[in-house]
């Protein structure tokens, strides 16, 4: 896991982008969410590292996870379908992460994503999610390297675990 991975598979996911590939939202997990989780050094096959569909206990399911290794959830992640708007779900993560708080979990950190757009927000801070964006980063737009480097020290499992 390094900064030199995470650009990698940032010119991997911009590729399959690029052709238009993904095809539904599963697809886009797979093909462009996955690899670049995996670069930042998160092991997808892992339960003790990361969940998908994981339940709220005050109801829905967040497409992702993320735990540190105290088992406490650090990151959540909404997935969306790379031919839709992504920022238009933004009140389905809000529900999300108030049913954790809901139950006693704090994390850290909320992605909205749809491969290509990457919106994090401090979950740390009160107020509302939109006005807690704390980065939004585009892997088809700029420079790959700085987009690597942002990936990595925002989502990183360095940080994190």
């Amino acid at each position: 896991m390094s900064e030199a991975s995470v650009e990698a598979a940032v010119l991997k996911v911009r590729s399959v982008i690029q052709l238009g590939l993904s095809s539904n939202e599963l697809h886009t997990r797979y093909t462009a969410i996955d690899p670049i989780l995996s670069a930042l050094g998160w092991d997808t096959g892992d339960p003790l590292q990361i969940r998908v569909e994981y339940p709220s206990r005050a109801g829905g399911r967040i497409d992702y996870a993320l735990f540190n290794r105290q088992g406490q959830v650090v990151i959540l992640i909404e997935a969306k379908d790379l031919r839709r708007n992504s920022r238009l779900y933004g009140q389905q993560l809000t529900g999300y992460v108030g049913n954790f708080h809901a139950k006693g979990e704090s994390p850290g950190v909320g992605v909205l994503t749809d491969g290509r757009g990457w919106n994090l927000y401090d979950l740390k801070r009160s107020g509302t999610l939109e006005n807690n964006r704390s980065k939004s980063i585009d892997v088809c737009e700029g420079d790959s390297e700085e987009i690597a480097r942002c990936l990595f020290q925002e989502l990183g499992k360095q940080h994190w675990w």
